[in-house]
Formats: C-alpha cells, structure tokens, sequence
C-alpha cells in the first residue's frame, strides 16, 4: 500500500509500486471490497482530489493519467518524473517534486505544459526514493520533509 487517499467518504484508494500488482486500488469500507480500478493497471503513485479524482503515472515513462468516476482515465500529457503528486486545493493543477532537477513543479490540468514553482537550494531532501516526502499546506504552499543528519522520536502531546 502506498500513499492512501480519500476517494470519497467510503472508499480509500491507493497505488502499489511493486511487481506485476501495480494498480490503483480501492476499498469500500461499507462492504470491505477490494479492487482495482479497470485500466489502472502499470500504475502507480495515486493521489487523490477533493472532487473524487485520482491522478496516477502510467509506469516512470508514460505519463501522467487522470481518472475521473463519470469518464475514467484520461492522458494529462504530462512527463511522470515527479515524486508525490498533490492536487492544489480547488483541484485545477498538479504539484510534484523532481529529484533529478532539484525543484517542485506544477502543471495545470488541461494544459500539456509544467513550470518550476520553487527551487530547493541547499535544502536537502530526506533520503531519495521511498524516505522522501511532499505535500501542500491550505494555500497550496509547497512542503518537503527536510535531512537533517539523524533521526529523532518526537511525541507530542494535544491537550484541551
């Protein structure tokens, strides 16, 4: 299981990396019905958008998909070299991380084109491949988790 999302109030969805598995997968939590969604299979890295549509790649080299209930997948005609896709808030572009050119693009849906939103400079990412992280805060605001050299436990505790 990798990257679980909400596809909708009921049902989690997720990809899977691994082997001849690779697919987006779905549970309802009402009947605990496992499935993958028909044509998702070679994909991978599925996120999910507030309106219940799920971006996907196509294995590393064909692309980024876009499935919709009503429609289902559609080619966003997007190169899929970016870790961690994420739906900006009103679900209109696409954010991701690129290791490789060490920044965070974003492409709009509809359009077959990306542009760099920020570079990471000396930031360093946690480890690359499955140790790395993004995610956008409320404003779309880009989030990485940081290398810091060594690893600590933090508890924290929520009180009244």
């Amino acid at each position: 299981m990798w990257d679980p999302c909400w596809l909708d109030d009921r049902t989690v969805a997720w990809g899977n990396l691994r082997g001849d598995g690779s697919a987006v997968w779905t549970v309802d939590l009402d009947s605990r019905r496992v499935a993958s969604l028909p044509g998702s299979l070679g994909m991978m890295g599925a996120k999910c958008s507030r309106e219940g549509a799920i971006v996907a790649a196509r294995s590393w080299t064909q692309g980024y998909w876009l499935y919709r209930p009503a429609t289902g997948w559609q080619d966003l005609g997007v190169p899929s070299d970016l870790w961690y896709p994420n739906f900006s808030r009103d679900g209109s572009a696409i954010y991701g991380l690129s290791l490789d050119e060490r920044a965070i693009f974003r492409f709009r849906i509809g359009e077959r084109r990306r542009e760099r939103v920020a570079d990471l400079g000396t930031i360093e990412p946690t480890a690359p491949w499955h140790e790395v992280w993004m995610g956008l805060d409320p404003d779309d605001a880009p989030l990485i988790l940081r290398n810091t050299g060594f690893s600590d436990l933090f508890v924290l505790e929520w009180g009244p």
